[in-house]
């Protein structure tokens, strides 16, 4: 887990820069990083039943992670829009489903639940780490410049890989099981993990609560950059994203003991709402320190969703069936809402900006208000829980 979010952050936050730096537009921009999402979409699930049923999980982590080393030493070269496209789709095959096996290797444990929060605020970490050594290289060498980002992946790849295989596996087949007499089937198992109401709420809630997130996060590169507009370094832009990269590593690491107090489906509500305020604030005022000192709410508006998320699929997918129901939160959390995200992120670029978008990415995440008090409705008549913010 560690090398795979040290992945994400020698690319998330300069991928867009990188793009303009070679000449792409706002619009090409926002379709090239519609593609992740999109081939996730297609891919991820398929890997996770083929892990839950067929195939040895620590084997394909491993195998994804050296098809990454080879795409991030050949992306260098790559330079039309078409070949980008290319580029992009290798890229998220290979990156994109090793968070959501990760998770899934994590929480198949005893104690996995536990772990968690401990192992994903490493991964924090990792990522603080990684995208402020290709910040500051990027800055001092102008010549390479965000190149480092492919030359670094290429060594973290094949390091995670080697990693990947010293790991506790789950055992192979271990959800053959889950119709009884039946086959094991690729749609059986969607059906299974769907067949409860909380599971369709929670996913429709994930999905509106993530329109405006994806776009807003992964654009405050170009905010941040952009001579007309904010007009800072590429270290700035660094420097803000892991602000909040920090702020969720506490999150991660006191999440049992909040979790001990306070009930699940409140912390949904607090995301949310923090998401509303964090995009309003930058819509309103787009100056450098304000841009930092709003990302402390990613503690919020990701941290707190992330881990919410991760531990509501576990406790309502069949055990047997984790890493489908990992893939199948990946699939709406990354990949339909990073789409969708994307897709609007690009039609908007057509009448606006960077900067006015955040105006928009406030207003999408409203509407995901009426689906959490669904779900949250669903989640206590099915538990039994009573009280709304404290535990009895």
């Amino acid at each position: 887990m560690i090398w795979i979010f040290a992945l994400v952050g020698l690319t998330f936050p300069f991928l867009p820069v990188y793009f303009s730096d070679i000449g792409m537009s706002d619009s090409k921009i926002a379709i090239l990083l519609a593609i992740p999402p999109l081939v996730m979409l297609f891919t991820g699930q398929l890997v996770g039943y083929l892990t839950d049923i067929h195939l040895n999980q620590k084997s394909v982590l491993a195998l994804l992670c050296l098809m990454g080393a080879g795409v991030y030493a050949v992306f260098p070269y790559a330079r039309s829009f078409t070949t980008l496209m290319v580029m992009m789709t290798l890229h998220s095959i290979a990156l994109r489903p090793c968070l959501s096996l990760a998770n899934s290797l994590v929480l198949a444990s005893s104690d996995g639940e536990r772990r968690f929060g401990l192992l994903r605020s490493l991964g924090s970490v990792s990522f603080v780490v990684a995208s402020v050594v290709v910040g500051v290289l990027a800055d001092a060498d102008k010549e390479s410049g965000l190149m480092w980002m492919f030359h670094l992946g290429v060594a973290v790849n094949i390091v995670a890989a080697t990693t990947a295989m010293g790991l506790k596996d789950v055992p192979l087949g271990h959800g053959s099981r889950l119709v009884g007499r039946q086959r094991s089937t690729f749609w059986a198992v969607q059906k299974e993990i769907m067949a409860e109401p909380i599971v369709r709420v929670f996913l429709a809630f994930t999905l509106l609560s993530q329109l405006g997130h994806g776009a807003g996060v992964i654009f405050q590169s170009r905010l941040i950059t952009d001579p007309e507009m904010i007009g800072a370094r590429n270290v700035d832009a660094a420097v803000a994203m892991n602000i909040g990269a920090v702020s969720e590593i506490f999150v991660f690491l006191f999440f049992n003991r909040l979790l001990g107090r306070v009930r699940l489906m409140p912390l949904f509500l607090i995301a949310v709402l923090a998401q509303i305020v964090r995009w309003a604030i930058i819509w309103s005022f787009p100056v450098l320190w304000v841009v930092q000192a709003t990302n402390v709410l990613h503690i919020f508006t990701f941290g707190l969703m992330h881990i919410c998320t991760v531990v509501l699929i576990n406790r309502e997918t069949p055990h047997h069936l984790r890493a489908s129901g990992q893939a199948l939160l990946s699939i709406v959390y990354m990949t339909l809402s990073g789409t969708l995200s994307q897709v609007i992120a690009s039609a908007f670029f057509a009448v606006g900006n960077v900067h006015q978008f955040y105006g928009l990415a406030a207003l999408l995440a409203i509407p995901c208000l009426p689906l959490w008090l669904r779900m949250k409705t669903l989640y206590e008549r099915k538990h039994g829980v009573s009280g709304f913010w404290i535990r009895n």
